[in-house]
């Protein structure tokens, strides 16, 4: 009888003990003082009573927390100082840096130096010698997982586990880089959304200049420069096209395609992030 294959769960450790952490708080009285306080012991219930769940909702057989760097600085920061800067100023929930601790000690767990637990999650995801023969589904919230070609299972809208294609995944890449994300802080190209990018890449075309000249009225025999829809060239070019009519350029066409990318496994190598290029996209 073949041997039945392994089901891995591999979850970003940061969503699961923030959730936990902070439903974990509560307000004290003391003689008209009110004080927030935490209470580590319930935060550890939830989190493992929710991971369990969780784990037994997609039937898997081996549960790996995944975790961001602490110091909170990831490679994404070198190329985009303002990276996340709008978060700076959210609070913590009390218990969380223990809960983690705590967490990772507990449970097989994952982390790199200057990587999101985003990142690993990919790199881990798509590299077939990590974990070989075994099913594994990333397991998070966060809408920039559709950019990965793997399995994955978002317990906040998902009924079960679902495979997203590579094609797909590409395909919300470059949504992600003409839309940008306000929430992480970079702002792709002005105008568009991630709504409109998806639309751009379903039906492309390339933006080009050209002169007008006005035939009548006060500027009759003027000139000033237009933008026209012309025949689609390849991707990345109408991508920049995108960028250049809104006043940008193909520098930061390229920085938004870098913020945008959740690194695979080939996009990782010693250690080191290896930063996406257009020549992926042939």
């Amino acid at each position: 009888m073949p041997k039945k294959q392994k089901t891995v769960m591999l979850a970003d450790g940061d969503i699961f003990a923030f959730n936990a952490a902070s439903s974990s708080e509560f307000v004290v009285i003391i003689d008209e003082m009110y004080m927030l306080a935490g209470d580590m012991d319930q935060a550890k219930r939830k989190a493992k009573a929710y991971m369990r769940s969780v784990a037994a909702e997609i039937k898997a057989d081996e549960i790996v927390f995944v975790w961001s760097c602490p110091t909170r600085h990831y490679w994404r920061h070198d190329i985009f100082p303002e990276y996340k800067a709008s978060r700076s100023d959210i609070r913590s929930p009390l218990c969380l840096k223990e809960l983690k601790l705590w967490l990772a000690k507990e449970f097989p767990s994952a982390m790199k130096p200057n990587m999101e637990a985003d990142d690993l999650l990919g790199v881990l995801a798509t590299n077939p010698k990590y974990k070989p023969n075994s099913k594994k589904i990333v397991v998070s919230a966060d809408k920039d997982m559709m950019t990965l070609p793997v399995w994955q299972f978002n317990p906040d809208k998902d009924n079960k586990p679902w495979l997203q294609s590579l094609e797909e995944a590409n395909k919300w890449h470059l949504a992600q880089t003409i839309g940008g994300d306000t929430t992480d802080g970079y702002p792709g190209c002005r105008g568009m959304s991630v709504t409109s990018a998806a639309t751009f890449l379903d039906d492309p075309w390339l933006y080009e200049s050209y002169e007008h000249t006005f035939k009548s009225g006060k500027r009759k025999g003027e000139t000033e420069d237009r933008w026209r829809k012309a025949e689609p060239r390849g991707t990345w070019d109408n991508i920049v096209s995108l960028f250049i009519k809104a006043g940008q350029t193909e520098e930061d066409a390229l920085m938004n395609a870098q913020m945008a990318r959740i690194c695979r496994t080939e996009d990782y190598d010693k250690g080191k992030v290896i930063l996406w290029t257009p020549e992926k996209l042939k």
